[in-house]
């Protein structure tokens, strides 16, 4: 019984690493995104 909880806490655990890693990587790729949308505004000035 135990272990079964415990094999379901590290299952919900890893998937909450997952979606934390691909927030993260989210919020990444948008700055990324905005730094080289500003780099594009000013050479076409």
């Amino acid at each position: 019984m135990l272990a079964t909880f415990v094999h379901r806490q590290s299952q919900s655990l890893s998937m909450l690493m997952g979606m934390n890693t691909l927030a993260y990587y989210l919020q990444f790729q948008v700055v990324w995104v905005c730094k080289a949308m500003r780099q594009a505004s000013k050479t076409a000035e």
